[in-house]
């Protein structure tokens, strides 16, 4: 890949204080309105502002209960909320209309499509009628699309709407459409709305680095989940409410690599129902108040972890794990034998001469497993795909097989490979219901349980930002939720067609990312956090975390995270199990303690235990082909070798055993 990277160092456009010297803001994530719910504070405060109550509902199409929401403002306090549509350039330019909604201190728009407002209102009386309306001292206010409208960059959707995906994996999209030539109410300002709901999060960061990398001038993000709004008073104090979260977003560095976006240090504010912040001088003002420190957790293992979003590895990726043929055992541990046919299949094509796979599943936990156990100790890669979680660790904990495999993976110098799905299991903890229910974390239902403890202090969500938009808020609610709540210092978002790699340089332990996509890594290092605890009407309470500081990192290519330094474990050499007969061949002589059975086409393993031996293989006329010497086992590989009748020699300090065997 033709890598170009471009890195600025850029100076925030600082919203003074004069932008909100006048109007009021209210942006509002999206999500119905209701009577005695999360919506009453913000609209009530909007018609609170005003100095005659009297509420101006804007929209190009009055929808199919017109009278709902003029009801629901004038139950608020409002005397009067009428609805305006205006759904034409013309109209937008009639001075009649425009001279009866000046009339009204609260401007609201309604939701639905921001490319409709663009093309129906720009330079028009109307655009100049909202702009003197807030330098007056009004109320602007709008719901999803219609708070989009309010920022000073505008996302005009004119293309239609552009993914997660495929912003983070082009910064310069086409259906990147932003525009500063709209309302200028919230200068230097993008925002987008349905934030959680809709994964919206590596949207926005890429939004930002479109403008900046176009205009050089880095903009500020405000993220507004749905249910949830922004009140935004007329000296830049901004206070959320509602049962969501709003994120802003700031960046000292933004970069691409190729089109793909990174970024060294994004840093997000999360602010939960009644938190504050300090616009015009971009500080928080009231906030979270549980302390989190989390400078000690960093990650020290010796190992490699290899996490894939996708259900099968790419060709890439199989090519750098088998560069070397010489290696030892991979071992496949998967829920089934069926569930691990493909993965199986696809290392054959790399004629690896020791793979075993092991199903999760009480057959491979036995105590007369010993041949499953001692095929473990000489593996130097493990693959797991498709797990069912429960099934999983309900396997790792309950016998010896699985025992071994939870020591086993932690080895210095051992490569896991997690694959899809079962990339979750590689961190502290992770969700185990993000797919049982589109609503889980909405409803606050997100369960946690432990993982296989090889990022002792992230937790991992594998393709997060795949096209499954129903569980959008399901899987980037439970890393940050997650982080807050154990707490841990490294949420690790991956996406689709894409792979991280967690590995050992220059002494420091390193997330690096490849594939279609970037990663996202984020970080709790200090600060404050708080777990949601605003009640829904119905009852629940959101699944959504708030925080003073996150830092987001994104990588792909040679950008890399360093998350610690690696800590050898004092592993001691494996003592191997002795194999019934039942499951191996022993020698002619039926008094010999050496156990000699073979693992798979022509793979043989000699066993000893405790003792030191000298072996060889020779032809019938004696010659010898192959010998050396082990202590208590070795593996003997006879690929290399002509199909026949072979004999091995076995001999201690005390006595020689010999066998006939055939290699086909």
């Amino acid at each position: 890949m033709l890598t170009r990277l471009i890195f600025f160092i850029v100076t925030y456009i600082v919203v003074t204080h004069n932008v909100f010297s006048q109007g009021k803001i209210l942006l509002v994530g999206g999500g119905t309105e209701n009577y005695e719910s999360w919506s009453d504070i913000p609209y009530q405060w909007a018609v609170e502002q005003s100095d005659n109550k009297k509420v101006a509902i804007i929209s190009y199409d009055a929808g199919s209960e017109p009278n709902w929401l003029p009801n629901y403002f004038e139950s608020l306090g409002a005397v009067e909320a009428t609805n305006f549509e205006i759904d034409s350039r013309n109209k937008a330019n009639d001075e009649t209309l425009i001279n009866e909604i000046n009339t009204f201190d609260v401007f609201f728009f309604k939701g639905g499509d921001q490319s409709q407002y663009y093309e129906y209102y720009k330079n028009t009386l109307f655009h100049t009628a909202v702009e003197e309306k807030y330098q007056q001292g009004g109320v602007i206010g709008g719901t999803s699309a219609g708070a989009a409208i309010m920022a000073g960059i505008c996302y005009t959707a004119e293309n239609g709407s552009v993914f997660p995906d495929e912003v983070i994996g082009n910064v310069f999209h086409p259906d990147i459409t932003l525009k500063n030539d709209f309302f200028d109410l919230l200068t230097g300002i993008i925002v987008d709305t349905h934030f959680t709901e809709r994964g919206r999060q590596a949207r926005l960061m890429g939004f930002m680095a479109n403008w900046y990398l176009q205009n050089q001038q880095m903009p500020i993000g405000v993220g507004v989940d749905d249910r949830t709004a922004l009140c935004i008073a007329a000296n830049g104090i901004a206070t959320a409410y509602g049962s969501g979260s709003v994120a802003i977003y700031t960046a000292s560095q933004l970069a691409q690599d190729d089109q793909n976006l990174i970024a060294d240090s994004l840093h997000a504010v999360s602010l939960l129902h009644t938190h504050q912040y300090d616009l015009a001088n971009m500080q928080l003002f009231n906030g979270s108040e549980q302390t989190v420190s989390t400078g000690d957790q960093m990650e020290s293992g010796n190992y490699k972890i290899i996490l894939h979003s996708e259900d099968l590895p790419s060709t890439e990726l199989l090519d750098q794990i088998y560069s070397d043929k010489n290696l030892d055992s991979t071992v496949v541990i998967s829920g089934s034998e069926s569930g691990a046919t493909t993965m199986v299949n696809a290392l054959a094509n790399y004629d690896l001469k020791h793979i075993k796979l092991v199903v999760a599943e009480d057959n491979y936990n036995m105590e007369d497993s010993a041949a499953v156990r001692n095929f473990i100790k000489t593996s130097h890669h493990v693959f797991f795909v498709n797990n069912n979680a429960t099934s999983l660790f309900d396997f790792l904990n309950s016998g010896p097989t699985g025992q071994l495999i939870q020591t086993h993976i932690k080895r210095n110098n051992l490569t896991n490979i997690l694959i899809g799905e079962d990339a979750r299991f590689a961190g502290n903890t992770f969700a185990t219901n993000i797919y049982a229910d589109e609503s889980i974390a909405y409803d606050g239902g997100l369960n946690y349980t432990a993982g296989l403890d090889l990022l002792k202090n992230s937790i991992v969500m594998p393709d997060t930002y795949t096209r499954s938009t129903r569980f959008y808020e399901n899987k980037v609610s439970a890393i940050l939720y997650g982080m807050v709540k154990q707490p841990l210092r490294y949420g690790i978002y991956l996406n689709p067609e894409s792979y991280l790699v967690f590995t050992q340089n220059n002494g420091k332990n390193t997330l690096q990312s490849h594939g279609k996509y970037p990663s996202i890594v984020a970080e709790l290092y200090t600060g404050k956090a708080a777990l949601n605890s605003n009640q829904r009407t119905s009852g629940e309470i959101r699944n959504i975390a708030g925080f003073s500081d996150m830092v987001y990192q994104i990588i792909i290519g040679d950008k890399e995270v360093v998350v610690g330094e690696p800590v050898a474990n004092n592993d001691s050499d494996y003592e191997f199990e002795e194999v019934p007969l039942t499951t191996g061949l022993q020698f002619e002589n039926e008094k010999s303690p050496i156990l000699f059975f073979q693992r798979s086409q022509n793979n043989y393993l000699l066993q000893w235990p405790d003792k030191k031996f000298e072996w060889q293989i020779m032809t019938l006329k004696g010659q010898t082909i192959l010998s050396s010497s082990a202590n208590n086992h070795t593996t003997i590989d006879l690929n290399p070798f002509v199909s026949g009748l072979y004999i091995l020699k076995v001999a201690t300090e005390s006595t020689t055993f010999s066998k006939k065997i055939v290699i086909p």
